[in-house]
């Protein structure tokens, strides 16, 4: 729903998989492909590796949901991105300022109306 109009309806995991409404533009600026309309993409499809692997990002800082899960608010090429990992040990946490390389596989990518 948005401001009280039905804008998809569906199982639960089309409506997760599948919006068909925004959740994240500017989805060119970060991989170099072009789209001809606005794209979604779910937090816990982008993954992070060392700053040589992917698109060189910077963590802005990160958010404990309940005790497994880490979300993590990162800006890369200007653009502001959730990033969702599994919270394995203390030791794994990524600090605000570190420098991270971000993986976005296309396929995780949907076009949205």
């Amino acid at each position: 729903m948005n401001n009280g109009e039905i804008v998809q309806d569906g199982d639960a995991v089309s409506l997760y998989t599948q919006p068909a409404n925004l959740f994240a533009a500017q989805a060119q600026q970060l991989t170099g492909e072009h789209f001809t309309g606005q794209v979604a993409l779910r937090p816990e499809s982008i993954k992070l590796g060392t700053p040589e692997q992917g698109i060189a990002g910077k963590i802005l800082n990160h958010s404990l949901l309940g005790n497994v899960v880490l979300r993590y608010r990162i800006v890369v090429n200007g653009v502001e991105l959730a990033v969702d990992v599994l919270n394995r040990a203390p030791g794994d946490l990524l600090r605000a300022g570190s420098t991270i390389g971000v993986h976005i596989t296309t396929d995780a990518l949907r076009e949205v109306a």
